[in-house]
């Protein structure tokens, strides 16, 4: 959702399920005028229904699609000014480099990855300084005052990994699944246990899941006593995980990890 306010005084923007008043987020606190980007209804179970704002000033707001967000490259440098949502494609992520050294007060980083939401970075500015991200990252939610560049690397190439989609052949017996949740654009599957480490199979399911949508992860478990219902997982769901699959039609990523041959952390 991007959010503009121009005034001198306090901006404070919350927003609010249909019942209640238990607020979901604080989307914006700060003094004078204001423009920037911030996730909305990005957690389980979030369905806003109402803003609270407090403003002696003109402000607007505008709710996007997701298709609509920002979207850039890994490995690459990202750069930007106050808060911002960025999702991310290309190769799995492995470093972020933050430069923040023209900004001021608060500077935060979280990272939306298949544990649920990470806190990457929570300094004052001005900062400079490297740290890990998780290889599952997805998006990365910026909350600052005045201009930043991220820099993110990436880790060893595993040459066993194939990008490419190999055409489905027909199994003896119809691979059995059922969607046990959906967060978002996450899906946790559960998989007959013959076909975990069939990567054709699991492609299959995969496409079917995602069809018709341009961002898309799914996670498959053989045992849905293990299997994660809702995000963040703990570290025993994602460490039980057999399967991971990352679409984003925007990035061209079309990519399934088996969890017993690559890295699903």
């Amino acid at each position: 959702m991007k959010i503009k306010y121009i005034g001198d005084s306090n901006f404070v923007v919350r927003n609010y399920p249909a019942n209640g008043n238990n607020y979901y987020d604080l989307l914006v606190n700060t003094i004078g005028s204001y423009e920037g980007t911030v996730p909305l209804d990005f957690r389980d179970g979030e369905q806003t229904a109402r803003f609270e704002v407090q403003a002696s000033g003109t402000w607007e707001f505008h709710i996007e699609p997701l298709a609509s967000a920002r979207i850039e490259h890994v490995p690459g440098t990202i750069i930007g000014k106050g808060d911002d949502v960025i999702f991310i494609g290309g190769e799995p992520p492995d470093l972020l480099t933050a430069d923040a050294l023209q900004a001021e007060s608060n500077f935060v980083v979280q990272g939306m990855a298949n544990r649920g939401f990470d806190l990457v970075i929570n300094e004052i500015a001005p900062y400079l300084g490297t740290t890990i991200l998780d290889s599952s990252t997805i998006a990365l939610i910026v909350h600052a005052t005045g201009p930043w560049s991220l820099e993110i690397t990436t880790g060893p190439t595993n040459t066993s990994l194939s990008t490419e989609a190999p055409a489905y052949t027909n199994t003896p017996h119809e691979p059995q699944y059922k969607i046990i949740a959906q967060q978002a654009i996450h899906y946790m599957i559960v998989i007959d246990t013959d076909y975990k480490t069939d990567r054709q199979v699991l492609l299959k399911i995969s496409k079917e899941i995602c069809n018709g949508q341009d961002i898309c992860v799914v996670m498959f478990w053989d045992d849905e006593s293990k299997a994660a219902k809702s995000l963040p997982m703990t570290d025993q769901q994602v460490y039980d995980k057999v399967a991971h699959y990352n679409l984003n039609k925007n990035t061209n990523l079309d990519r399934l990890l088996l969890c017993n041959q690559d890295s699903c952390n």
